[in-house]
C-alpha cells in the first residue's frame, strides 16, 4: 500500500490542478492498458467467492486502509450492482464491460481499484444513512494514488489513469463539487489530446473512449469532443456504421407511425427516421435480424447522446431563458428543470402542492416540458380569465383535443360556440330535466340494490366504494344521455374503460405519448373511440325512433326532437305557412358523429366531477347522522310518507335542506378545482403582467369557494349557511361551474340529479362509514376524492 503524503486528505483543487499541469505532454510510453481479457476468468469467479461468504486468502487485490471483509463486501457490491447500474444495457456478468474489461484493469491498478471501491462505498453508505466514513478514507487514498500516476509521464496517459480520473469527476459531480469535478475533466481532456484524440483511445479501450466523452458532457454541460459526419470527415468521434446504414429507408409496414405528420424540424426528423429504420431492421418483422446486438445498442445509445444532446443543450438554454422572460415578476421557481419542469410531481399530484402554489399569491407560474403555465388563485382574476374569450380559449388539458377530437364544441370560440351552445340549452330546460327523472330513478334503485348485495357478499365488512360510485355515475350519465339505445353490456364496458380516459387527461403528458403503444394517452384514445362509436350508433337509432313521434326520454331524444321541430318549422315557412309557430331555438341538423362527440363531452364533464361529489356526500352524511336524518325526514315528507312515491322536478326543487346539503358539498369539496385555458394571444391579465401567447393560464375555483370572507369557517361542512346565512349572495365566489361564455350549461341538471340521488338513497338504504387515518386526506385524480376511497357498508333499509 502506498503511504499517504502529509495533508493529502484535504487536497485543494488548486493543488490537484497543478498535478495535471505538471505532466510533460509529449508522446508517452506504455499508453495502452493491459489486455482486457487477461484475468477475466479470475474476476468472474470472484463474485461467487465473495457471495458465498469466503475471504480471498491470497489478497490478490490492491491493499487499502479498510478491513479485508469490508473490502470484499465492496468488491461484491461493485460487481453485482454498480457495474450493471453503470451499464444497464448488458446485465450478463460474462459480457458486461465493467465486469470483463474495467475490473481486470482495477485489480492491477491501485488508483482505479480505490476509485471503483469508492463508487460502491458511496452507494452502500448512502442507503445506510450513517454518514460516509469508508468513502472518505477511499477518497483520500484515491486522490493520492491518482496524483502519483499523473505526475509520472509513463503512467499518466494509461487507460486506467483516465478511467480513474473521469470516475473521480463523476463522483465529485454527484456530490455537487462542480469546481473539483470540472478540474478533473480538464485534466482528462488534456490526457486524451496527448493520446492523439478520442479515436486513438478507442483503439485500446472502447469503454474508456465512451465513458470520457459522456462524463465530460455531463459535467461541463456541453459536449467536449466533436463527432465526424457520415462520410468520416473530422477528427472527432466516428459515426457508427449502423447509423450510416440507417439513412436508407426500407419498405416500411403501414402500421408504423407516420413521423411526417409530427411537424418536426428536419434534423430531428432525420434522427427519428433513422431510429425507426434501425429498430424496424431488428424487429420481428424482419426475419433476417431478430435482435439488436448489445454492443451495437451501446454504440447507438452513446452516439445518439452525443448527436442529440448537443442540440438539446442549446434548446435547454433557450427554454430557461424563455422561462425567465415569461416569468417576469410572478412567484415561481427561479429556474426550470430542463424539459420536464415539475412533470414528475404532476404524475402523482398532491393537493397540498396545489394549496402551496395558490398561497404564493394571486398568480404564480411553473413550466412543464415546453409549456409555460400561469396559475390564478385570485377570485377576480379567475373570473376575468373565464370571461376573456377574446384572449383565451378552453384547452382543458394538453391532449383533450386529441382524445375528444378538435371539432368538439367545447373547443369552439366566438359565434360558432354561441350558436352551438344555444342549441344545447334546450336539453336542460325544466321540461327536459323532468323527462329524464324516470330513467334516472331506475338507475338509482338498480345500483343501491347492487351496493347492498356487494356488502352482503363481503360479509358486512367495509369495502372502498369510490369505484362503485364511479360506475354508478357512468351508468347514470349514459342512461340520461342516450337512454335505452345503449346496452347494459356497453354501459359496463364504458364504465370499466373510462378510468383509462381519466388517466389520459392529465394536466401535462409526455410529448408524443399518443404515439407510444400502451401509454396512458394511447389507451385513453382507444377507450374514447369505443364511447364515440357507441354514441354514434345511439344517435342513428334515436333519429329513427323519434321520427315516429315518440316522446323524448333522454337527452339524445330531446336533441333529436328539437332538430325535427326546427326542420318541420323551416319546411312550413318554405311552403308559405305564415302561421307556423317558431321554436324557441332554431337548430340545424347535426350529424350522428357531431352528436356523439357532444355527448362524449357531457360524459367527460360529468363522470369524474359527479363521482367526486357523490363519494364525498356519502362519506360526510355517514359521519354526520344529524344531516342524514334531516334529509331523510324531508324526503319522506315530500312523498307524503310513502317512500315509493316518485318526485317530479317541482318536488325536487322544494327540498330546501337537501338542496342546501348538495350545494354545500359542491362548495366544500368542489369537483372542479381549476379549468385550463390557452392564451390565443398575449393576454394582459393585470396592468403589470401579460400572459404570453401560447401559454396555459389556469383559473382556480377552490380558493374562491374557501374564502373565509365569503364563507365563514370555510373548512367546516355547514348546509345551514345556504338557508339562514348569506352564502347565496356570494355569487362572485360561486365558481363551481366556472363563469363566462363557457360556464357549465348543465349546472341545474347536476344539482337536481344529485339531490334526487341522495334523497332516494336516504330512504332506500342505510350506510356506515369506516373512517381510516386517511379519510380526510384529499386525493387528486382529475378531481378530488378521499385518499382511502371511502370504505362503506350498505344495508337495505326496512
Amino acid at each position: 500500500m502506498l503511504p499517504l503524503q502529509e495533508g493529502e486528505q484535504n487536497l485543494s483543487p488548486t493543488t490537484d490542478q497543478a498535478s495535471y499541469k505538471s505532466v510533460t505532454y509529449t508522446s508517452p510510453r506504455l499508453l495502452t492498458s493491459h489486455n482486457a481479457t487477461e484475468g477475466a476468468s479470475d474476476v468472474l469467479a470472484l463474485p461467487m467467492v465473495v457471495a458465498a461468504g469466503f475471504l480471498d486468502p491470497f489478497d490478490s487485490y490492491p491493499q487499502t486502509n479498510l478491513p479485508r471483509l469490508r473490502v470484499q463486501g465492496l468488491i461484491h457490491h461493485f460487481l453485482s450492482k454498480i457495474a450493471f447500474a453503470y451499464y444497464p444495457l448488458d446485465l450478463d456478468s460474462k459480457s458486461n464491460p465493467f465486469v470483463v474489461s474495467w475490473w481486470p484493469l482495477a485489480l492491477k491498478d491501485p488508483a482505479l481499484f480505490h476509485v471503483s471501491l469508492q463508487t460502491a462505498s458511496l452507494d452502500d453508505e448512502l442507503l445506510a444513512q450513517n454518514g460516509f466514513p469508508d468513502s472518505n478514507v477511499l477518497m483520500a487514498e484515491s486522490v493520492s494514488l491518482v496524483r502519483r500516476k499523473v505526475q509520472d509521464p509513463s503512467l499518466a496517459f494509461q487507460d486506467e489513469t483516465m478511467d480513474a480520473v473521469v470516475t473521480l469527476a463523476a463522483i465529485e459531480y454527484g456530490k455537487g463539487e462542480l469546481h473539483t469535478s470540472k478540474m478533473h475533466i480538464d485534466g482528462v481532456i488534456r490526457m486524451v489530446a496527448v493520446r492523439g484524440g478520442i479515436q486513438a483511445v478507442k483503439k485500446s479501450s472502447p469503454l474508456t473512449a465512451r465513458m470520457v466523452p459522456w462524463v465530460s458532457m455531463l459535467v461541463m454541460g456541453i459536449p467536449q469532443f466533436p463527432t465526424q459526419d457520415d462520410a468520416g470527415h473530422g477528427d472527432g468521434i466516428s459515426t457508427i456504421q449502423l447509423w450510416k446504414d440507417s439513412s436508407f429507408t426500407p419498405t416500411l409496414n403501414q402500421e408504423l407511425v407516420n413521423l411526417g405528420g409530427l411537424g418536426l424540424e428536419p434534423e430531428l426528423f432525420d434522427t427519428l427516421l433513422r431510429l425507426r429504420n434501425i429498430f424496424y431492421r431488428f424487429s420481428i418483422r424482419d426475419s433476417q435480424h431478430t435482435e439488436l446486438p448489445t454492443t451495437d445498442l451501446h454504440d447507438l445509445t452513446y452516439y445518439l447522446r452525443r448527436l442529440v444532446l448537443f442540440k438539446l443543450e442549446i434548446f435547454m438554454r433557450k427554454q430557461s431563458d424563455m422561462y425567465r422572460k415569461n416569468k417576469g415578476s410572478l412567484p415561481g421557481p427561479n429556474f426550470k428543470l430542463p424539459f420536464m419542469g415539475p412533470f414528475l410531481q404532476s404524475l402523482d399530484p398532491k393537493f397540498e402542492g396545489y394549496e402551496a402554489q395558490w398561497a404564493r399569491g394571486p398568480m404564480s407560474c411553473v413550466s412543464v416540458f415546453h409549456k409555460f403555465v400561469v396559475l390564478v388563485s385570485d377570485r377576480d382574476l379567475a373570473r376575468r380569465t373565464f370571461q376573456s374569450t377574446q384572449y383565451v380559449k378552453p384547452c382543458l388539458v394538453a391532449v383533450a383535443e386529441y382524445i375528444m377530437g378538435p371539432t368538439a364544441w367545447v373547443f369552439l370560440n366566438g359565434k360558432s360556440h354561441v350558436d352551438f351552445r344555444k342549441g344545447l340549452t334546450g336539453l336542460f330546460t325544466p321540461k327536459a330535466l323532468n323527462s329524464y327523472l324516470p330513467i334516472q330513478e331506475k338507475v338509482y334503485f338498480d345500483y343501491f340494490n347492487k351496493f347492498v348485495a356487494t356488502s352482503d357478499a363481503n360479509g358486512g365488512k367495509p369495502l372502498p366504494y369510490m369505484g362503485h360510485f364511479r360506475e354508478l355515475n357512468c351508468a347514470l350519465s349514459c342512461r340520461t344521455f342516450v337512454g335505452d339505445y345503449i346496452s347494459d353490456k356497453a354501459v359496463k364496458k364504458i364504465a370499466d374503460d373510462y378510468y383509462c380516459i381519466t388517466s389520459a387527461l392529465e394536466l401535462i403528458n409526455i410529448p408524443f405519448s399518443q404515439h407510444i403503444p400502451f401509454s396512458k394517452v394511447w389507451k385513453g384514445k382507444r377507450a374514447a373511440n369505443v364511447v364515440l362509436d357507441e354514441f354514434t350508433k345511439c344517435a342513428a337509432a334515436s333519429k329513427i325512433h323519434m321520427a315516429t313521434g315518440e316522446k323524448p326520454s333522454c337527452v339524445l331524444d330531446q336533441w333529436v326532437a328539437n332538430m325535427i321541430e326546427s326542420k318541420e318549422y323551416l319546411g312550413k315557412v318554405e311552403a308559405g305557412d305564415k302561421g307556423a309557430e317558431k321554436p324557441s331555438v332554431l337548430l340545424r341538423e347535426f350529424t350522428d358523429f357531431e352528436i356523439a362527440t357532444t355527448l362524449f363531452t357531457f360524459l367527460f364533464a360529468s363522470q369524474d366531477a359527479s363521482s367526486s361529489t357523490v363519494t364525498w356526500l356519502f362519506q360526510i352524511m355517514a359521519q354526520r347522522p344529524d344531516i342524514l336524518d334531516r334529509v331523510r325526514e324531508e324526503n319522506l315528507e315530500a312523498r307524503g310518507g310513502d317512500k315509493s312515491k316518485t318526485l317530479d322536478l317541482e318536488n325536487l326543487e322544494s327540498l330546501v335542506y337537501t338542496n342546501a346539503v348538495v350545494r354545500e358539498v359542491l362548495r366544500y369539496r368542489p369537483p372542479v378545482i381549476f379549468v385550463p385555458y390557452l392564451a390565443k394571444k398575449a393576454f394582459p391579465v393585470t396592468p403589470t403582467y401579460t400572459v404570453p401567447k401560447g401559454a396555459m393560464i389556469i383559473p382556480s375555483c377552490y380558493p374562491a369557494l374557501h374564502d373565509p370572507e365569503a364563507y365563514p369557517r370555510p373548512d367546516y361542512f355547514d348546509p345551514e349557511r345556504w338557508i339562514s346565512g348569506d352564502a347565496h349572495e356570494k355569487t362572485k365566489n360561486w365558481l363551481v361551474f366556472g363563469a363566462g361564455p363557457h360556464q357549465c350549461i348543465a349546472q341545474q341538471y347536476v344539482q337536481l340529479t344529485i339531490t334526487a340521488m341522495i334523497g332516494t338513497a336516504s330512504l332506500e338504504v342505510d350506510w356506515t362509514h369506516y373512517p381510516t387515518s386517511r379519510s380526510e386526506e384529499i386525493k387528486v385524480f382529475a378531481t378530488l376524492f378521499p385518499m382511502d376511497d371511502c370504505p362503506l357498508v350498505f344495508k337495505k333499509r326496512v
